[in-house]
């Protein structure tokens, strides 16, 4: 190849628009460079460079880019002789002390630093640059720092091979009259510091040297702010904060000098984008240092209090522009307003409540005495960054007094005073969702108050705010507001295209909350408009090119919602299933086609959700879309980049992963439901699966859980399991051969995923074996005990792990939530792994071989003895309860009573804990061991039945989710052991006042119902009648309601005559009972 023909190449690569030219130039560019020798390559490369040529800049990236990538495979290291590639570098220096250039700087430090790799020094350019700091020439003092500072930017102990004065050079460098000369120096010497730290976290350098470079840093910034020199300055500020955000740690000794510098910035009336790195240094330090924050509390909160909090605030004209706009208010990207919201709420996480809740406390008391409307909304947005920030550690009573400002500050006469009190709202109610729904009898009048605002803004954001609010709502606390509500929707459905969302995800909100007798008519009433509003979507999606990012809202909202609501009252949507589908199936190949990955996903989503209702008449229509899906699981989730710039790149297509992830989700969900449905492209599904590539453990988790679904496709599902159980089994379980396993368990969610997983193929399998009888069925039963086994193991182990990195949490009330958490995911992933062991007693029930129920007691056995001493114990001990009571369940009563000889003492014994978990499950094994058995020794035991009647009294009086669910528990007890002891009336009527107070676990509140309903003709019990009938009345028609009666018809069926038989005695039993049990008594009859 000639100079003329290489230049043309390079110039069509430059600034050719037509990809196929700029494919076939790349093509020869790169057959050309890879010729050996290089020695011709090289020299028509080198002279677009020093002739200055028009393709100069990318001559030099692409020299660049081959040393950068190759290495010394690249050109230089392929000339004919070493030295040439030598020669042609001093070429290049020589060039450069003439015509300075910033990139031909970086492809020289490149060789430099490829040189010492191969134990080569450079030495001629570090001659050049002690000669380039004395030029008179600042752009060539510029590039010589530079060419410093890129090769000081690895690990101290690897400079010292270099063979020069690094700090020496810097320290003259920094003084240098030029700020640019000055910046790559702070660079530098900021690294430096970091780099000096080893793993051990010692530093190369004595505290007071750190501490002399990093004033020298700080003195040279503040010339360049005297000096005026902003654009500089913030750079120079940047790179320093650069390096506090790599290794915070390494500036700690210096924490008070950096603060004074921060001050000074904040409190001056320099430029706001010098304001925005000192807050990002601020939020950078106190997260780095933690060492410092209880000796630093009051200067960090005084940093807080008068530079970050009252930044929060918006401009007058911010304000204007929002009234005038359609969207909704947001701090632009990258103001220093963004910067001080992200700095609440990490300093909240990070410094914990101890230092920011006081700050946010005061702040609020100072807004509450004040009328100034920018204190207000300072207070507020500080209240809502901080309090997601300190989600964890928050407490009941904080809660409430934030629920009360609100409610204040929503009557402030500003405008954007009551849109933040709704913004707040809307984040509140996710981040402290279980505590502020309590303050609901408050929170509910100010939402209607805002929605009809005279400022349109507001009363848009109220239904925002109404949507997150509702959704963490339970149904008593909802029912009576539910005029209300429907109000809203209705007056959102004349607004704009957000309002119309709005309204979509509140009738969405309600589906998920509402009994079915409520929700039915709400849903005859708006479905009408909401198949309306679908058709003009399809109408959009088949006809309209892009959508906006309202629309893509819009068209979210009203795909969830026709799911959500076709899940809650499924017989109104029979009809209209054909219609949603034929519709979901356009959006769903659209939004692919279109990469509207948002849409997508919903529709994947909805779908998910409609298989579990209507799989059957879905079947024609998923297999319609199949040949899509199977495209879709078949590409590559991989790209490798072919041009120049970023050659040979290989990056995950996130994309394409969470299409098939949303896809494979949707296989596994939609083929459990319809084993038949996907049975046409059964071999199509099972080579797709054989042959996928997993990104991560979820997808490949995901995989496992449609293979496992084979089982329940297949016509043979034994010889299916025969081709596939060793590769299912090798990706959960680290055999020794195994070399392309999949499933990497690193933390205790992918533990519960394997587990779940697994237990999904036992429970095929076993379905499989009942029905084909597998020869090879033992092995195959011990290999699952034996995965199990290790799966508990791991388990165990990464608990340990998890539990001492929280260990190294200073702040106790942190180190609590953190602890709080990973207990949290662990019992989550000992259950599901109990859930896996309970797949053989659920399948075989009574007819369970009785060498594998050796097996099943044995674990059970040794899961229960963990003891409860501790919380992990506890909800390992847990999982052994769970399997008792399966065996319980399902076994005669003399083989219960056989197998439960030996954990009754220490079951009894282990009440003494009190802890809720286990008297919860204790007092129900006991329950399901009594009513199997009718054993008269345990339900005669006085030591049982007393302190079952002071635990209830003081797990009523605690009041949490745990302590009412032992609640119920106990009182099912009760009942059972009751009646086999043959108890009088001095213990039935007592017992009647505990059972009434029953509230929280619906099927403890069945078992009871059950139970009163059949006895209550007993003798005991007749003597009571009223007492039992207020009982029943109060169960039945309270919370539980909406649940036992959707699925609970055998109740439903005893409870009408029951009810009738007392006639005058039942109706007098409503008159007692809270207005929920009235308006469901009314619909019940």
């Amino acid at each position: 190849m000639n100079a003329e023909q290489f230049h043309n190449i390079l110039m069509i690569i430059k600034d050719s628009k037509d990809s196929n030219e700029i494919y076939q130039a790349e093509t020869a560019y790169k057959a050309f460079r890879e010729i050996t020798p290089s020695d011709n390559f090289l020299q028509l490369l080198i002279n677009e460079i020093v002739t200055k040529s028009e393709v100069q800049t990318h001559a030099i990236v692409l020299l660049r880019q081959d040393m950068d990538k190759n290495g010394t495979n690249s050109a230089i290291y392929r000339l004919s002789e070493y030295q040439i590639g030598r020669q042609i570098m001093i070429q290049l220096l020589m060039y450069l002390a003439e015509n300075p250039n910033s990139i031909l700087v970086q492809a020289i430090a490149i060789y430099i630093q490829s040189e010492l790799q191969e134990k080569r020094l450079f030495q001629e350019a570090f001659q050049f640059v002690m000669q380039g700091i004395e030029s008179q020439n600042t752009e060539v003092r510029e590039c010589v720092t530079t060419l410093i500072q890129i090769l000081s930017n690895v690990a101290n102990e690897k400079l010292v091979e270099y063979q020069f004065d690094f700090l020496g050079f810097l320290n003259k460098a920094i003084e240098d009259t030029s700020d640019k000369v000055a910046f790559q120096a702070i660079k530098s010497l900021s690294m430096m510091i970091v780099q000096g730290f080893d793993l051990d976290g010692k530093s190369a350098f004595p505290p007071e040297v750190t501490g002399q470079i990093t004033l020298a840093i700080l003195n040279r910034i503040s010339k360049s702010i005297q000096a005026a020199s902003i654009d500089m300055s913030i750079k120079m500020l940047s790179a320093f904060k650069d390096a506090i955000e790599v290794e915070g740690e390494s500036f700690i000794f210096q924490f008070n000098e950096i603060m004074t510098f921060l001050e000074q910035i904040m409190a001056s009336d320099l430029d706001e984008n010098l304001k925005k790195v000192a807050v990002q240094i601020f939020s950078e330090l106190t997260e780095h240092c933690l060492q410092i924050k209880k000796m630093q509390r009051e200067r960090i909160q005084s940093f807080m209090a008068k530079y970050i909090i009252p930044n929060l605030v918006p401009t007058e004209v911010q304000i204007q522009t929002w009234m005038e706009s359609e969207k909704d208010f947001e701090f632009a990207d990258n103001s220093i307003q963004e910067f001080c919201m992200e700095c609440i709420g990490s300093s909240a996480y990070i410094l914990g409540k101890q230092i920011v809740a006081p700050l946010i406390h005061d702040v609020i008391q100072q807004a509450l005495q004040s009328s100034q409307w920018q204190v207000v909304i300072a207070a507020i947005i500080a209240m809502a960054t901080g309090g997601q920030g300190m989600e964890d550690v928050i407490n009941q009573k904080e809660v409430k007094y934030y629920t009360e400002a609100l409610v204040k500050f929503s009557q402030h006469t500003h405008p954007k005073v009551r849109y933040e009190v709704l913004a707040a709202l809307t984040v509140l109610s996710t981040t402290f969702a279980t505590k502020i729904t309590k303050y609901h009898a408050q929170i509910f009048p100010m939402l209607f108050r805002l929605h009809n605002d005279p400022v349109k803004k507001v009363a848009v954001h109220a239904s925002t705010a109404m949507i997150n609010f509702v959704s963490k709502l339970d149904y008593e606390e909802t029912y009576m507001y539910l005029e209300n509500v429907k109000e809203m929707i209705e007056l959102c459905w004349g607004g704009n295209m957000v309002q119309q969302a709005n309204a979509l995800s509140l009738l969405n909100s309600l589906c998920e909350i509402v009994d079915e007798e409520d929700l039915t008519p709400l849903l005859y009433k708006f479905m009408p408009n909401v198949f309306e509003q679908f058709v003009g979507t399809m109408n959009a999606i088949t006809s309209q090119g892009e959508f906006s990012q309202e629309e893509n809202l819009y068209i979210t909202s009203i795909v969830q919602l026709i799911a959500q609501a076709a899940s809650s009252v499924t017989e109104l949507f029979n009809d209209q299933i054909d219609q949603i589908m034929k519709n979901l199936c356009l959006i769903a190949q659209r939004s692919l086609a279109q990469t509207e990955h948002e849409i997508f996903g919903q529709t994947m989503d909805s779908m998910m959700q409609l298989a579990d209702h209507f799989a059957g008449k879905m079947e024609s229509y998923v297999q319609q879309l199949w040949p899509t899906f199977a495209e879709l699981l078949q590409k590559d989730i991989y790209e490798v980049l072919s041009d120049v710039k970023h050659e040979g790149q290989t990056v995950t297509n996130d994309h394409v992963v969470a299409q098939q992830q949303a896809v494979l989700s949707f296989v596994a969900t939609f083929c459990e439901q319809n084993p038949n449905g996907l049975k046409p492209v059964f071999d199509q599904i099972y080579q797709i699966l054989s042959n996928k590539v997993c990104v991560g453990s979820q997808m490949a988790i995901t995989v496992l859980l449609c293979q496992a679904e084979l089982l329940n496709m297949s016509d043979e599902p034994i010889a299916v399991h025969n081709q596939i159980f060793r590769h299912f089994i090798d990706q959960i379980y680290p055999g020794a051969d195994n070399l392309e396993k999949t499933v990497t368990i690193t933390d205790l969610d992918e533990a519960h995923d394997a587990a779940q997983c697994l237990s999904c193929y036992i429970r095929h399998y076993l379905r499989a074996h009942l029905k084909h009888n597998d020869p090879n069925f033992q092995e195959t039963a011990g290999k699952f005990f034996e995965v199990l086994s290790f799966l508990h193991a791991k388990t165990m182990e990464l608990f340990k792990i998890q539990m001492e990195d929280v260990g190294e949490c200073e702040e106790q009330e942190e180190k609590d939530a953190e602890t709080e958490q990973l207990y949290d995911v662990f019992t989550d992933a000992i259950e599901a792994i109990g859930e896996a062991y309970g797949q053989f007693m659920l399948e075989f029930k009574q007819n369970i071989p009785f060498d594998l129920l050796e097996k099943f007691v044995a674990v059970a056995s040794q899961l229960f003895a963990a003891g409860v001493e501790s919380t992990p114990g506890i909800s390992v001990s847990i999982v052994g309860y769970k399997m008792f009571s399966d065996i319980a369940e399902y076994m005669d009563a003399q083989v219960t009573q056989t197998v439960f000889a030996n954990i009754l003492d220490p079951l009894i014994n282990y009440l003494k804990c009190k802890d809720h978990r286990i008297v919860q499950c204790t007092y129900y094994l006991l329950y399901m061991y009594v009513k199997r058995t009718l054993d008269p020794v345990i339900a005669n035991n006085a030591d049982i039945l007393n302190q079952a009647i002071q635990l209830m009294n003081e797990l009523k009086e605690d009041g949490s989710e745990t302590a009412l669910n032992a609640y119920d528990n106990i009182c099912s007890y009760l009942c059972v052991s009751g009646l086999i002891a043959k108890q009088t009336v001095a213990f039935w009527g007592p017992l009647m006042d505990y059972l009434s107070q029953m509230e929280s676990d619906s099927n403890e509140i069945e078992h009871v119902l059950y139970f009163l309903v059949e006895q209550s003709s007993s003798s005991e019990l007749i003597q009571i009648k009223e007492q039992v009938c207020q009982v029943i009345v109060n169960l039945f028609f309270g919370k539980c309601y909406s649940h036992i009666k959707k699925h609970n018809q055998e109740i439903m069926q005893q409870i009408r005559p029951y009810l009738q038989q007392c006639g005058q005695i039942a109706q007098k039993a409503v008159t007692k009972g809270s207005d929920f049990v009235k308006k469901n008594w009314a619909n019940f009859w």
